[in-house]
């Protein structure tokens, strides 16, 4: 039972591999910003998805010395987040204390191309902001949680039964080497 369980657990995380270097390859081609920046999908926390359940990994418009987030990818529950230009570059100018070198319409640009990817691999995604949350505030003024704002919201593709077909190929893969190795 306990092998059928590692199995699982690992071809959750090979699914997850698969569709983050699908991701990163796909994006590759759309760097923004005057740094050029390019999409980063961080690694899950620990050595494992716990079974999915630490499956969340944050997307970073990144160069070799920033990392702002933009959002964050589920690829377990195939659903997702990225944040509107203004929460993204408040956020980018309270950490690193410059100016944003992302224009509004690049972004834009860049979200069309972000969502189109997660689309086409199932995953929903909407873009959400919060930009209260980074406006500078005197700490005396006390700890005020803004309103979220949905703006739009993803659509599964029709990938998604080429994908499904890809998971289930990955888990017989995994099944085999696990009967083949023990």
């Amino acid at each position: 039972m306990e092998r059928t369980v590692m199995a699982n657990v690992t071809t959750l995380t090979s699914s997850m591999l698969v569709m983050n270097n699908v991701l990163t390859e796909r994006m590759s081609k759309h760097p923004v910003g005057g740094s050029r920046r390019l999409l980063k999908v961080t690694a899950p926390l620990g050595p494992s998805s716990g079974g999915g359940e630490l499956a969340r990994q944050s997307l970073v418009l990144a160069t070799r010395t920033e990392e702002p987030v933009c959002g964050w990818v589920d690829f377990i529950a195939l659903t997702g987040e990225v944040k509107d230009w203004e929460t993204t570059k408040l956020a980018y100018e309270g950490r690193y204390r410059l100016d944003f070198d992302v224009n509004e319409g690049e972004y834009r640009v860049f979200l069309t191309n972000l969502q189109g990817v997660l689309n086409e691999l199932g995953v929903r995604t909407q873009v959400v902001g919060n930009s209260d949350n980074y406006a500078p505030t005197d700490p005396s003024m006390g700890n005020t949680a803004p309103a979220r704002m949905v703006m739009s919201t993803a659509q599964r593709s029709s990938m998604t039964p080429v994908l499904l077909g890809v998971l289930c190929m990955l888990g017989g893969l995994g099944m085999a080497m696990f009967l083949l190795f023990r």
